[in-house]
């Protein structure tokens, strides 16, 4: 039997899916736990977490373990989350975030911190909300992420209720970024964009009742139609290698009474000369690696949302408020539930290594939940204490692998199928599913 169950958090790293980081520690605790025993079956074992992240996204991510797998369905559904998100104005994408293509441009120079603050007071409170194209809420059988990946004209997109507790701006208007679009959008994938925006101007507030009944005896998509897309690993470099028409320079159509190298002068005199806080730091790091882009500039907001709210599509709904194109960029999860940041155990001090190095702080963080802090002492003091910091590698776990040491199929995941969020989104409605049985084969879920 498992001697670890329970629930704990980790901080979760950017390119990594939340699959991967599952399949990565569930090798770690088989490698504790004995791996396959010659002659005799493999030690069971449960693992799943409870609300995936998208791949570029950081922060809490819970991971249930034995026993603990029971409780990430109400961490899924049950828990309201905290963000902070960085939304990068002048372009909107398919995807609603980075790893989509560009669908529409536009100069967002005329937009001011003032005009944020009031735009999101418009989404505090019970907001209805349109899941992203790019998801897996599923409509006449076929999840909406598969319509759109195959050109497919989606029929219908029903709206949640959702509740934003809370919405705060936590930046100014930041003109110097080092933030740059993956490309402009293929043809196919405008067309399913406007569909998309078509439906909600024309059909957004359609229940399915009235959807069910407006759509009988038209044909309805067979799964003949979808493309056989094979599952894969995420990988940031080939998401980032795609090539695409370059997104072109934002036109001008706001006026301005002074010019752009004295506007840039200004911008970067007064932050200079403001003192670093809370407020103005991430404005200052990114002028120390950014370019002057006044007519496409970034913010910052921190959102707390209750489940099955997506965060891309909030920061799309926000600027479409705001009269201009956008979407998500960074997101960081702080909280989920009653666990936080301060609650995280790091990877590094568990991932390939052995039981010995992680056994004590892992089995309190299991033991005392939210009420758990980290502290470095507590492992390091066991590693001077063993006299080593030996790592099992990768390669030693491969060779596990070919020796006959089966854990079931490999991670995978599939193009934005789930969120931050962002996420928060049916995305994670899947993710409390990823629970991965040592000794059997288990189909992956995509789950960012």
């Amino acid at each position: 039997m498992l001697k670890y169950n329970g629930v704990f958090v980790v901080d979760k790293p950017k390119n990594i899916g939340s699959t991967q980081v599952v399949e990565k520690l569930k090798w770690t605790f088989i490698n504790a736990a004995g791996g396959k025993q010659k002659g005799g079956s493999r030690n069971p074992l449960k693992i799943g977490h409870g609300g995936a992240l998208d791949p570029f996204a950081t922060g809490v991510l819970a991971i249930g373990v034995g026993a603990g797998t029971k409780q990430l369905g109400d961490m899924t559904h049950s828990t309201d989350k905290e963000y902070i998100a960085t939304v990068f104005m002048g372009h909107e994408t398919t995807t609603c975030d980075r790893e989509g293509h560009v669908v529409k441009s536009d100069d967002s120079s005329h937009i001011t911190a003032e005009k944020i603050e009031e735009t999101l007071a418009k989404f505090r409170g019970d907001i209805k909300q349109f899941p992203p194209v790019y998801s897996s809420v599923s409509v006449d059988g076929v999840r909406l992420w598969d319509y759109a990946r195959n050109g497919l004209k989606v029929p219908y997109i029903p709206s949640r209720e959702c509740h934003v507790s809370k919405l705060e701006l936590v930046s100014p208007v930041i003109s110097t970024h080092g933030y740059t679009p993956l490309g402009r959008a293929n043809e196919e994938e405008m067309a399913v964009a406007a569909g998309v925006a078509k439906i909600k101007k024309e059909g957004g507030d359609m229940t399915r009742e009235e959807y069910e009944k407006s759509k009988q005896g038209q044909p309805t998509v067979s799964k003949k139609q979808l493309k056989k897309n094979k599952k894969r690993k995420y990988d940031a470099e080939e998401v980032a290698a795609v090539v695409r028409d370059p997104v072109g320079e934002v036109e001008e159509t706001h006026t301005h009474s002074k010019s752009l190298e004295e506007r840039e002068k200004e911008y970067n005199e007064k932050l200079a000369q403001q003192e670093v806080n809370v407020f103005n730091k991430f404005a200052k790091e990114q002028a120390e690696k950014g370019s002057f882009q006044p007519k496409t500039p970034v913010f910052q907001i921190r959102a707390a949302v209750s489940s099955g709210t997506y965060i891309r599509q909030l920061a799309n709904d926000i600027c479409e408020e705001l009269g201009v194109s956008g979407h998500l960029v960074e997101l960081r999860r702080l909280t989920q539930g009653d666990f936080g940041v301060d609650n995280c155990f790091p990877l590094d001090k568990i991932l390939n290594q052995p039981e010995e190095i992680w056994e004590h702080e892992i089995t309190k963080a299991l033991k005392e939940g939210p009420k758990y802090v980290y502290t470095e002492s507590g492992v390091a003091g066991v590693v001077e204490e063993k006299g080593g910091d030996r790592r099992i590698t990768e390669t030693e776990t491969e060779a596990q692998t070919e020796t006959g040491t089966e854990t079931g199929s490999e991670a995978q995941t599939e193009p934005k199928a789930q969120s931050v969020d962002d996420k928060t989104s049916d995305k994670n409605e899947t993710a409390n599913k990823t629970v991965v049985e040592a000794g059997a084969e288990s189909k992956k879920q995509k789950t960012e």
